[in-house]
């Protein structure tokens, strides 16, 4: 198992957010750390995601005034549906012998 290289982040937080933290810590049976760890963790994937969103995004708008082709939101759900569809008639047909 490989091993994880540990970093150590200082953070300020003011006595009311400590105090927040302390009784969270208690509520949930956990320590600060792993409270802390977990949230951002959390923020940084939501981050991540959202950024990644953004990007994708840009490069739509990019595509879209080059081209002028786009799908609407209907067009695009019944697009997955219809593709949906023939997935699950493809497995049907593999399914019978």
């Amino acid at each position: 198992m490989p091993k994880i290289k540990l970093c150590t982040l200082s953070v300020k937080i003011d006595s009311d957010l400590k105090g927040r933290l302390d009784e969270l810590s208690n509520t949930k049976g956990r320590s600060i750390h792993w409270i802390l760890v977990q949230a951002i963790t959390n923020y940084v994937s939501q981050q991540e995601k959202r950024e990644t969103l953004k990007q994708d995004a840009i490069i739509a708008w990019k595509n879209y005034t080059i081209t002028g082709i786009y799908l609407t939101s209907e067009q695009a759900v019944k697009h997955i549906e219809e593709v949906a569809d023939i997935k699950i008639k493809n497995s049907d047909k593999n399914t019978k012998h």
